[in-house]
Parts: structure tokens; sequence; C-alpha cells
């Protein structure tokens, strides 16, 4: 999941420099959507989990922030050339929400399923998924969307058309491919909805 949230402040900064006239203030603005995203899942999962009929759904709204991350990556991944700041501020918010409340339950699923005298490796342990999946994301994205970039310029598509076709097809294949991997841990239910966390 972090590999693919990373993609929105890896590769969304080019294209609103090469595909979209916004100011660099106006830019930051809509980069920090994802962020506010983020600020707000925390309180509102915590206060979710903290309830005691949602208690023991910690995995099933991790896999709820999960989905909502490939679908917004999947939506981030039509937008084109001019493309208005209300089509953008979706899917950043979206995935901002859907990361940020990912990221708190799983740290709660990790809490609950270590024995409580190895409780206090948690946070280290989500700590360290978290970091693999931001730089296994900095390097697969980089190199997918720029692979893209040549193939379509060699291909004789022009400048801003090779950089819009790989800008989509980095982000349908980042979201397509978290929910393809979410899709296939449901084979096995009890890794989301096991009731005995």
């Amino acid at each position: 999941v972090m590999l693919v949230g990373f993609a929105p402040y890896l590769i969304v900064p080019y294209f609103l420099v090469r595909a979209t006239d916004y100011s660099l203030a106006t830019s930051g603005l809509i980069l920090a959507i994802s962020a506010v995203g983020q600020a707000i899942a925390a309180p509102l999962g915590g206060w979710l989990l903290s309830r005691r009929r949602f208690s023991a759904a910690a995995s099933q709204f991790a896999l709820l922030g999960a989905v909502m991350v490939g679908l917004a990556t999947l939506a981030m991944g039509t937008w084109g050339q001019g493309v208005a700041i209300t089509t953008m501020a979706g899917p950043m918010f979206i995935q901002g929400l859907g990361l940020g409340l990912f990221q708190l339950c799983i740290l709660d699923v990790v809490t609950q399923r270590l024995d409580v005298r190895d409780r206090g490796v948690a946070g280290s342990l989500a700590q360290v998924t978290r970091t693999l999946g931001v730089v296994l994301g900095a390097t697969c994205l980089s190199l997918i969307f720029a692979h893209l970039r040549q193939v379509n310029a060699a291909a004789g598509l022009a400048e801003m058309e090779a950089f819009l076709a790989a800008f989509r097809l980095t982000f349908f294949i980042a979201g397509g491919g978290l929910l393809l991997c979410l899709g296939l841990t449901l084979l096995r239910p009890r890794l989301w909805f096991n009731q005995h966390q």
C-alpha cells in the first residue's frame, strides 16, 4: 500500500509542472490535499477503533483504506492536460484518507497480533514495512514512469503525449496492481476478516 501511496508525491509534481498552468503555490496546495486526508484519517480512525462495536474491525478498516488508495490512484490515471483543480482534489483527498486509515489500522492490527510481551516491536515493525514501501515505491514507480516515457517517445509520440501516456499508465499499473494484490489476499479472507484478532 505504501508503494502505491507514494505515487502522488513522486509523479504528480511533474504532472502539475508540465500538464497544468497552475502556480507553484496552487500546485503545492493540490499536493497538500493528500496530507490533509491523512491528517483527518488519524483521529477519525482512532475514534472508530475506540468504539466497542468497531474495536475488532481494524483489519477491515485497513482493507478499506487500501482499497481507497487503489481506486484513487486509478482515478489519478485519468487526468489529462489542463485538468481542473476539483478533478484532482477528490482523488488526492481520498488517497490521503485511505493511506492514513491504512497506516493507523495496520499498526493496530500488528499490535493486536503480537504477544503482549512483544508489542514494543509493533511500531518498529510497522515503520520498517512503511519505509520499505516508500523506498520501493520511489524506485519502482520512477523506473516504470521513465521506461514508459522512453517507449512512448521512441514510438513517435510528441513530448507531451509521451509524458501523459506514461503518467496515466504508471498510475493504472500502480492502482490496478494494488487492487489485484488485495483481491488475491481475499483468497484467504481470514487475513482481513479474523474476528479473534
